[in-house]
């Protein structure tokens, strides 16, 4: 049905432009073919509610209604859960799917431009359903594009399943043949250049200029001037027809501008103080007149334009009383689902009494908001609470608690900064208020995300907040003293540890799940390091146990998401496959984004392992999808931070994500060393070595803690491949009590890297420990085979043979090199390795093992004292073959080869042929 341009359509263009009348025939040819068409619609009202076109949309059909508002099946989520609107954007989207199974489904949306941001994030989510149902949307909007529009559309407009039609103005062809249709008008015609000049080219303003022209008397361009001084100045033209009208409706119309663009005849009979009946027959009048239309969406403007005109023509001094008649008679249906409509006519309204109802009202529309999930519509709103607040001098408990429901809504909306500033002055009012609860409230609202610098602010809002708090065993205090802990885990505090088991025994005497689940997850994090996989793994079993009976997805998952990555440090992927299990079963069950989307990046991971790097990119594709829909910048960041990872293990600088992304995220070691090890990959040593020199200290500076070991683990990376040996040898030293695990700690498993044997097996050949290098790539081969990681069984190799090389390297600086043997399995074990990368396509190591085959090969030649005749013949003698049958092999003479023979004992100072045999087989 969508045809060949795909499931968008999107018609920009200036007002008047002729935007809604080509999507509205375009909906009457669907109609026409038995398509059902639905139609929405956003307004120029700071009041309007969130997901307003898509309510209007929904208006017909109960279930998408219910999955809109929450109503249904999305009505279990936590509405401050910040990734809870995916979820009912899936709903929404598996709705409109469904209503479109039979004959098909148009949506119209008009006038995006004034769309809240939640509405158009709701159309990108759609835009990708929509390409594999029946489903064509039509929106229009204008073609100067800024706040939410400018930063949501133009993922559209570049989209490979959208089109864009852009309406330009008419050309004065175009103008000539309009006014020869129009009867009386065909005399204008020599004056097409003037009109098209004094409009524009633009339809509305010229219907408006022809309508308004003489129909008598010269045409001149004089005429046209004296309609349309300046092309902005309009709306003389606009409300020109208001003076047909009688005074009666004059003011019912101006009563109606207040009211919006659409308009409800019940609504303003009650603004107007007339009845329906009299306000239909004004109204009437208004139509008539072409200052409005009816259709199948009620009546309205003429033009959105037209609205706008007449509203501001109106005297302003009478404005507010409008507003406040509005928002009074919006208030006597009970104002259910029209909050925000309630709170803008109020906020527009004057006087004391009027801004005390505007800020009850803006708080009722933050909590609607937020209850659907339009997370930046409730930070709107609750702003506007807060500063009605503030400008009728309410208390300072209650401005604190207004201003700790604005920075719960910052934060949900990904404001970091701003919510830790509403947290900061409402934890201020609050100690001036003598409110405890509330300062605890304040210390409480940032969790989980943020720098050291945030965390060093809401480390010292808890320490207040404890002041404060009586010494009771109370859940309150529990949840304190693990935010407290979270942020010295943050800041690498010497006793994390120390206070972590505080907080869980506090936690454990409230006997609140909900704060021993806290506490639980403050411990673990305090911890991840590799050394402790005991005990995280024995907080995971019991985080399952408690998160098995929350309501909430995330408390749900932390048990199972720290039972897999102690089972990938552990090399249990029996484990991870159960857990995998189990995660996607969380995902399905609770329709939760968060869920999925771990479920996606450990599958990635382990696909990576297996050398599955197709599948494994495809899982992370799938976890980026789903962090953007998310809109959530520390699962973005790990989707890069993976394509990191497979870059330096494939050595393919193809793999990595841009510098942009680096460069934008915040400024953490672990994420801006990805500089250095990508430059060092492309072949930039000079380059990486500058890069890396800022990070060469962290061995001995960076303190133990969250994110420690992968840290350092990313600095020991970096000297191996640019050749440090005084760093490679520090780190070394550092993570040697790792080599029996896997790779992790704990701190969110982006990539696995089989036996940590093998990484630091790279660092002691780096820092000159040979011997050391060739025991720990055997132990890694070992574990890396049964795990089935083949990618880092022939890097193990390859490894290996590097350090064969080097040692025999470094001995014949202090004597001979030996008899080759070294040699000999060197080149085995590169062999090896080079078929494997071949067939799991793995083009930095391949051109490494190839040019190490290489150079074997010159060293195996120069340490040989044999001919190359005389080499095939030792060879031969290894196979116990006789002269004669050496000579039939060759096609030489049984008395040549016996020469050779002599020769041969000779050169190698052997007696026998046997030792010649057992010579051969070696060197083989």
């Amino acid at each position: 049905m969508v045809g060949r341009d795909g499931p968008l359509v999107l018609i920009t263009g200036e007002a008047g432009i002729g935007k809604s009348v080509l999507a509205e025939g375009s909906a009457r040819l669907a109609e026409a073919r038995g398509v059902t068409v639905a139609r929405g619609y956003a307004v120029n009202d700071a009041g309007a509610p969130p997901l307003w076109p898509w309510l209007r949309v929904a208006s017909p059909y109960p279930a998408l209604q219910s999955a809109l508002t929450r109503s249904g099946t999305a009505g279990t989520h936590d509405p401050d859960d910040p990734r809870g609107r995916f979820e009912v954007f899936v709903a929404v989207a598996d709705e409109i799917t469904r209503l479109a199974e039979d004959q098909g489904l148009v949506i119209i949306l008009e006038d995006l431009q004034w769309a809240d941001r939640t509405s158009l994030l709701l159309l990108r989510h759609l835009y990708a359903e929509m390409t594999r149902s029946r489903v064509l949307v039509i929106a229009t909007l204008r073609d100067r594009l800024n706040g939410a529009v400018a930063d949501v559309l133009p993922d559209l407009m570049r989209g490979d399943h959208s089109r864009v039609i852009a309406l330009t103005a008419l050309g004065v062809g175009d103008v000539t043949a309009w006014l020869s249709t129009v009867p009386g008008f065909a005399r204008w015609v020599p004056a097409a250049a003037d009109v098209c000049r004094r409009t524009g080219g633009n339809p509305l303003l010229i219907r408006l200029v022809i309508q308004a022209l003489p129909v008598q008397g010269m045409a001149s361009s004089d005429v046209i001037d004296r309609l349309v001084v300046e092309r902005s100045d309009v709306r003389g033209l606009l409300t020109r027809p208001l003076a047909m009208l009688s005074d009666t409706a004059r003011d019912v119309l101006t009563a109606a501008s207040v009211i919006g663009e659409r308009l409800s005849v019940d609504l303003l009979s009650e603004v107007s103080g007339r009845g329906v009946a009299e306000v239909n027959a004004l109204l009437d009048e208004g139509v008539n007149a072409g200052l409005l239309r009816t259709g199948r969406d009620g009546i309205a403007f003429a033009h959105a334009l037209v609205r706008d005109a007449i509203y501001n023509e109106s005297p302003p001094s009478n404005r507010p009383q409008l507003h406040q008649r509005v928002a009074l008679a919006l208030e006597s249906t009970g104002g259910r689902g029209q909050a925000s409509i309630i709170a803008g006519h109020w906020h527009q309204a004057s006087g004391t009494a009027a801004e005390r109802a505007a800020v009850t009202w803006a708080a009722r529309a933050r909590d609607e908001a937020r209850g659907m999930f339009a997370h930046d519509e409730a930070v709107r709103f609750a702003a506007l609470a807060v500063d009605g607040a503030a400008r009728l001098g309410a208390g300072d408990d209650v401005r604190a608690e207004l201003l700790l429901e604005l920075g719960q809504a910052q934060l949900i909306a990904g404001q970091l900064g701003p919510s830790l500033t509403s947290c900061v002055e409402a934890a201020r009012l609050a100690e001036d208020a003598d409110r405890p609860d509330l300062l605890a409230a304040a210390a409480l609202v940032v969790q989980g995300v943020g720098s050291i610098d945030v965390y060093r602010v809401v480390r010292g809002l808890c320490e207040r907040a404890l002041a404060r708090w009586p010494e009771d065993e109370s859940a309150t205090r529990a949840r304190l003293l693990s935010q407290l802990v979270v942020t010295k885990a943050e800041e690498s505090s010497p006793d994390t540890e120390q206070a972590s088991l505080e907080a869980l025994a506090v936690a454990e005497r409230s006997c609140d799940s909900g704060a021993i689940l806290e506490a639980i997850a403050a411990r673990h994090l305090s911890i991840t390091v590799p050394q402790t996989v005991d005990e995280r793994l024995s907080l995971a079993r019991r985080a399952v146990e408690l998160g098995s009976r929350s309501d909430r997805p995330m408390a749900a998952l932390w048990g199972h998401l720290w039972e897999s990555e102690t089972a990938f440090q552990l090399g249990d992927l029996t484990t991870v496959d159960r857990k995998l299990v189990e995660i996607d079963q969380i995902a399905r069950e609770r329709r939760s984004p968060i869920a999925r989307w771990h479920h996606e990046r450990l599958l990635a991971a382990r696909s990576a392992l297996l050398g599955e790097f197709a599948a494994a990119r495809d899982h992370n594709e799938r976890a980026f999808a789903l962090a953007r829909q998310m809109d959530d910048a520390s699962t973005t960041g790990m989707y890069f931070a993976f394509r990191t990872q497979l870059g330096l293990t494939r050595g393919d600088p193809a793999e990595f994500g841009p510098v942009e992304a680096i460069t934008a995220a915040p400024p953490m070691p672990l994420v801006r060393i990805a500089i250095p090890q990508m430059l060092a990959v492309q072949g930039r040593l000079d380059e990486a070595r500058a890069a890396f020199a800022e990070f060469r200290h962290l061995p001995a500076a960076l303190p133990v803690g969250v994110r420690w070991a992968a840290t350092i683990a990313a600095v020991g990376s970096v000297a191996v491949l640019v050749a440090d040996e005084e760093t490679a040898g520090e780190v070394y030293d550092l993570l040697l009590p790792t080599a029996e695990y896997c790779t992790g700690d704990g701190s969110g498993q982006v990539f696995s890297l089989g036996s940590n044997a093998r990484f630091l097996a790279d660092l002691a050949v780096t820092s000159g420990q040979h011997d050391e290098a060739i025991r720990l790539y055997a132990d890694a081969i070992a574990v890396n085979l049964r795990l089935g990681a083949r990618p880092f069984v022939a890097l193990s190799r390859l490894g290996w043979a590097q350090a064969l090389l080097a040692r025999r390297h470094a001995a014949a600086t202090t004597g001979p090199r030996g008899d080759g043997s070294d040699l000999t399995t060197a080149a085995k074990l590169v062999e090896q390795a080079a078929a494997e990368f071949r067939r799991l396509d793995i083009p930095g190591p391949l051109v490494t093992a190839d040019r190490l085959l290489s150079r074997l090969t010159i060293e195996a030649r120069q340490l040989s004292p044999l001919s190359a005749r005389e080499a095939e013949v030792a060879a031969l003698l290894g196979e116990a073959l006789s002269n004669r049958e050496i000579a039939d092999r060759l096609y030489l003479s049984e008395r040549t080869v016996e020469s050779h023979v002599h020769s041969i004992l000779a050169k190698l100072g052997f007696s026998t042929r046997t030792e010649v045999a057992t010579w051969a087989v070696r060197h083989a």
